[in-house]
């Protein structure tokens, strides 16, 4: 059960990573996974890990914390099982401003879409 939790975490910091250097977010350099034990998301370092709340500011957060559902939202599609396809965020644009940029993000068989407050997954 553990080895099969690990690789299907595995698949999805492969998608984190990805994401998360397209957005540059700090720390993106090194693999960005969910630490399963303690729930938060870390950056992967030669030094060690570095928690989220280690990483930045307020759009570092953000983002990593965008690219952590949306990875795990495409490997539960990509499973068939029942994940809401889509989500609201209030006030995002005050965090995010000019940054937002997930209109244009390709996210594999998901693409997120952000309009007056939505963003919305759908499969390509």
């Amino acid at each position: 059960m553990k080895e099969r939790l690990d690789a299907q975490l595995s698949i999805s910091a492969e998608d984190m990573t990805k994401w998360a250097r397209e957005l540059k977010l700090e720390h993106s350099e090194h693999r960005i996974r969910l630490d399963h034990k303690k729930l938060i998301v870390v950056s992967e370092t030669p030094f060690g890990l570095i928690p989220l709340s280690n990483m930045g500011s307020g759009k570092n957060w953000v983002g990593d914390h965008l690219v952590t559902y949306f990875a795990l939202a495409k490997w539960f599609v990509n499973q068939e099982r029942p994940v809401g396809r889509f989500i609201i965020f209030s006030q995002i644009h005050q965090q995010l401003g000019i940054w937002m940029r997930f209109q244009k993000m390709k996210t594999g068989l998901l693409c997120g879409t952000y309009s007056s407050g939505y963003l919305k997954l759908q499969k390509n």
